[in-house]
């Protein structure tokens, strides 16, 4: 009777197109995100976006099931996290001047470890951490309130990918096109890369990561760039160089931290 409706439970939300759906993006959102971790040094989860892109291809090939477009969005959105493992991790090999000693297999084979060592913790702790203990998870009720929305009504999904073509316009016009510089308001100081950059992608992160988490940022990379490289070789410290060694280490020592 158990299996019987477990059987039944996932009917409704396991499907050929969605894991096919489901794993191109996954290979996408990887890319993606990889490529922001290294970017920015920071990974927001695109789980907003991938509800809304679950939803909406799910739609064009004749399925609307909310519980569908739910699981087809986790397993886009997995990419994300793999990625994060990956991008934080991967580049000390080459930081270590260990690049010739790694050979692909090798790294795909730890990216496979590590992404399977993770799905079995997260099944060991899933009982406790989701069904038993009274957590907020804020991320997953965001994704499920943009599938009951998207749903509703679909401006969401236009405003979603609206921005996004906005946002590609914009760079078109800024990186191919040379309308507009890619930092403003740079600092003619030796050795210090302190500007703002003229990125959707940055005002973006800032939007999901908050005013405070923002704000703090931006205190540590004038402490960083000003105080530490442009005080700290005023005053014979130390190089420029080894100014700027020393605050991307204190800063990615606090980011860890």
């Amino acid at each position: 009777m158990g299996s019987t409706t477990v059987r039944a439970g996932l009917r409704g939300q396991l499907s050929a197109a969605g894991i096919l759906i489901g794993c191109v993006g996954c290979v996408i959102i990887t890319a993606s995100s990889v490529y922001t971790a290294l970017k920015m040094g920071s990974l927001p989860w695109p789980t907003i976006f991938t509800s809304i892109t679950a939803l909406v291809l799910l739609r064009a090939v004749g399925k609307t099931s909310l519980n569908e477009a739910n699981i087809t969005q986790v397993i886009m959105s997995a990419g994300s996290m793999v990625a994060g493992g990956l991008a934080f991790t991967v580049p000390g090999i080459w930081m270590l001047g260990l690049a010739d000693e790694v050979s692909w297999g090798e790294m795909l084979a730890v990216a496979l470890a590590g992404t399977l060592l993770g799905l079995v913790c997260t099944a060991l702790i899933q009982r406790h951490f989701v069904e038993e203990s009274d957590l907020e998870y804020p991320i997953g009720t965001a994704a499920a309130e943009t599938l009951l929305a998207s749903r509703a009504g679909g401006s969401t999904g236009r405003k979603l990918f609206g921005s996004m073509a906005a946002a590609g316009l914009w760079c078109v016009a800024r990186d191919v096109l040379g309308l507009m510089p890619a930092l403003v308001g740079q600092l003619p100081v030796p050795g210090v890369s302190f500007a703002v950059q003229n990125s959707p992608m940055r005002w973006a992160v800032g939007f999901l990561a908050g005013r405070r988490s923002i704000a703090y940022w931006a205190l540590g990379a004038a402490a960083g760039w000003l105080g530490l490289v442009a005080g700290g070789v005023a005053l014979g410290a130390w190089d420029v160089a080894g100014a700027q060694g020393v605050a991307s280490s204190l800063g990615m020592g606090l980011m860890m931290g």
